[in-house]
């Protein structure tokens, strides 16, 4: 109301980010022991959180002093903000809490309103990704799943049926853009990350659906 009051019309508050909830799977991946907070699974160019340094794997704990429950509920917190006002936000980052003050600004318009042949082979993969077709991203590829021209990163093309990565939400048309937190834009950058993963060891996915990133854990 307040907002409609000043300006005339709804302005909602816009910090640039995409998070998800931090699940009790995920957590051990960024150094928390508990589940709480939420997780940045992205910081868009040009927005206020980039330009205060916040950063993708960054966990919020804290938003204007209070603690942050949930991605929705840090959703509406922000839209609410008064445009132009700075907040404290006080997140985690290698196991170390921060705060950094970030200038709210009016959510953008866009941001408001908003199959073809296999071509390359798939990589093999040992352990949990073995769990995995995953291809270089062509046209033809980027076609039939539904993905931008200009996206970088391999696409799983196929999931073993029961398999930990079936069970995990994983599913075939989704870019994978990283392993264990190294990129992986290209199949040479894949198999370089999949080659370090060691027998038993936990696998955290970033994987971009639908135009969201967000992460996924892979456990034994």
């Amino acid at each position: 109301m307040e907002q409609l009051v000043r300006h005339g019309k709804v302005v909602r508050g816009w910090l640039g980010v995409s998070i998800q909830d931090l699940s009790p799977e995920l957590a051990p991946q960024f150094g928390l022991s508990d589940p709480k907070g939420v997780l940045i699974s992205e910081v868009l160019d040009d927005s206020p959180a980039k330009r205060a340094g916040l950063a993708r794997g960054d966990v919020i704990l804290e938003y204007d002093g209070k603690p942050v429950e949930n991605a929705t509920h840090l959703r509406n917190a922000v839209a609410q903000t008064v445009v132009g006002r700075k907040i404290v936000v006080k997140f985690m980052r290698d196991k170390k809490a921060r705060t950094v003050d970030v200038a709210i600004v009016e959510q953008p318009k866009n941001i408001a309103q908003a199959g073809g042949e296999d071509s390359g082979a798939a990589v093999p993969s040992s352990g949990l990704l073995s769990d995995l077709d995953v291809h270089e991203l062509t046209s033809e590829l980027a076609a039939r799943y539904g993905l931008g021209a200009n996206e970088r990163g391999v696409v799983i093309t196929k999931i073993r049926q029961g398999s930990k990565a079936e069970e995990s939400g994983l599913k075939e048309g989704d870019l994978l853009l990283e392993v264990n937190r190294q990129p992986t834009p290209t199949l040479k950058a894949y198999e370089r990350a999949a080659a370090k993963l060691g027998k038993g060891q936990v696998v955290l996915l970033l994987i971009k659906r639908q135009g969201r990133p967000f992460f996924v854990t892979l456990k034994p």
